[in-house]
């Protein structure tokens, strides 16, 4: 809040109003002190569910000033976790030469998010965009997302390294940096790939 000239002795009383209580809430009033041309208030705001515009009016000496404020969203921020049933955290295995049995899954993501747009990396890319936070792959490309690629052997078997990253996005369309990682996926002899 601030004022022309400076508040009088004893300070100046501005009175406060929202557009809409239910999303911005301000005090009734603020008191800018003698000389001085400015004061501040707190507003406390509520979730949304898309960002929303709210007017808050202040009025002193019968003169209405109006601001617009405008209430967001949460930031996004992608976050998820892989694990297979038989390879366990950050492995996936080929159950086919298209389906692995891991999970992904983003619900540890932040935001009010409509979307979840996975991305997976070897020979070839696959990306797919789900209305929810849970994706066992399916990987249409088959064996040629994998062939070519380098493999290693473990304790659990031969393996290539694929990334899997992950972007999120809310109901106003704004999409998370991607939050990404390096997991095995055992082959299982198949596509080519031996014991």
């Amino acid at each position: 809040m601030t004022l022309t000239a400076g508040a009088p002795t004893g300070g100046a009383v501005v009175q406060l109003q929202s557009g809409n209580i239910e999303i911005a809430r301000v005090p009734a009033s603020v008191t800018v002190a003698a000389a001085a041309t400015t004061a501040t208030f707190a507003i406390e705001t509520s979730s949304v569910p898309t960002a929303t515009n709210v007017d808050i009016d202040a009025t002193y000496a019968g003169i209405k000033k109006s601001a617009v404020l405008r209430v967001t969203l949460p930031t996004v921020r992608a976050s998820f976790t892989v694990n297979s049933p038989t390879k366990g955290a950050n492995a996936c295995k080929l159950i086919s030469d298209n389906d692995l049995d891991c999970v992904l899954d983003g619900s540890a993501s932040d935001g009010r998010l409509t979307r979840w747009i996975w991305t997976l990396t070897s020979e070839k890319e696959v990306t797919e965009t789900r209305s929810g936070p849970i994706w066992t792959p399916d990987i249409s490309a088959g064996c040629s997302f994998i062939t070519g690629a380098t493999s290693n052997t473990d304790s659990q078997g031969r393996y290539v390294n694929i990334t899997i990253k992950l972007q999120v996005e809310d109901r106003d369309g704004t999409r998370s940096s991607a939050a990404s990682r390096t997991v095995k996926l055992y082959t299982e002899e198949r596509c080519g790939f031996s014991a």
